[in-house]
């Protein structure tokens, strides 16, 4: 438990990493190769990448045949231990009616409103109002989720301090609540920028502080659901991915009925506000069942 916010955030940072090579070259490749070319080679890079994860990933430690005696027994020593007293399911009516769990669904889907701007609209949003060449406008794309990465390693390296120093609800809500607002301040601050280089750093410290958020969510979702982690963490993931769909319907139609991308922003800005407001009640060692007999 002592380092599970860095293990999250490790696993994010890679997804944002992915996200910032391939902006440029997903661009190039786009303009080299064309559209269709360009699916097939993400298709064959998809494949390799597969066999690999077959044959390397095991679900156990205890299991994994290029792992040493000294980390199986430090990993084995040091995770969460299992509550005998727990049951194997969680039942969707448990899950329903807990407050913890409809919270982190909502928290996360403002986080997803945010990020998710980034990976559709803003590509489009900074060629069109600062007249960006494509290619220009690739590389621009790609900061934000440099700043995605830094973040979610930022976040997990502070969960895991103030975890500790033996504050396990400081641990989540802390490092959450501080990205909710750097996103917050980014997407306002964005609206002011004259250049294209003004307003990438702002999105970036939005995108810095939205991935913030990822590691106490997910770091959350184990400590409520514990042997049932799976089923909250989908849950959660659930609501995330409702968030980003959302956000590529409002942007477009939030344009179309303004004429402008002001209230976009101002929206996106005020979820993440809600968030923070949401994270002052989270209660991390509050399990499922706990809360429900309460």
């Amino acid at each position: 438990m002592a380092e599970r916010g860095r293990a999250q955030s490790i696993n994010f940072s890679g997804t944002r990493l992915g996200a910032a090579f391939a902006m440029p070259l997903v661009t190039w490749a786009l303009v080299t190769f064309g559209w269709r070319n360009m699916f097939l080679i993400l298709m064959g890079i998809g494949f390799v990448w597969a066999v690999f994860w077959f044959f390397w990933f095991r679900d156990e430690p205890e299991y994994h045949p290029r792992i040493s005696t000294q980390e199986k027994d430090y990993i084995l020593a040091n995770r969460q231990q299992p509550d005998a007293t727990q049951k194997q399911k969680v039942p969707f009516s448990l899950m329903a009616h807990s407050p913890n769990m409809w919270m982190v669904m909502v928290q996360y889907f403002c986080s997803n409103f945010t990020f998710f701007f980034a990976l559709s609209w803003l590509f489009p949003h900074l060629k069109r109002t600062y007249n960006l060449e494509t290619m220009e406008t690739g590389l621009y794309t790609s900061a934000p989720f440099i700043g995605g990465a830094i973040g979610s390693v930022c976040a997990g390296w502070l969960v895991d301090r103030i975890y500790k120093q033996g504050n396990w609800q400081l641990s989540r809500r802390l490092p959450a609540m501080i990205g909710f607002a750097l996103a917050a301040i980014g997407l306002l601050m964005s609206l002011n920028m004259e250049t294209a280089l003004g307003a990438v750093i702002w999105f970036t410290v939005a995108i810095f502080g939205a991935d913030m958020t990822l590691s106490p969510s997910w770091s959350f979702c184990t400590d409520i659901g514990r042997k049932n982690a799976g089923a909250v963490s989908g849950t959660m993931n659930m609501a995330g991915n409702i968030g980003s769909l959302v956000t590529s319907l409002a942007f477009p139609y939030l344009l179309k009925w303004t004429g402008t991308t002001t209230p976009f922003f101002y929206v996106a800005a005020g979820l993440n506000v809600l968030a923070i407001v949401l994270w002052t009640r989270m209660k991390s060692d509050r399990p499922l069942e706990i809360e429900s007999s309460q």
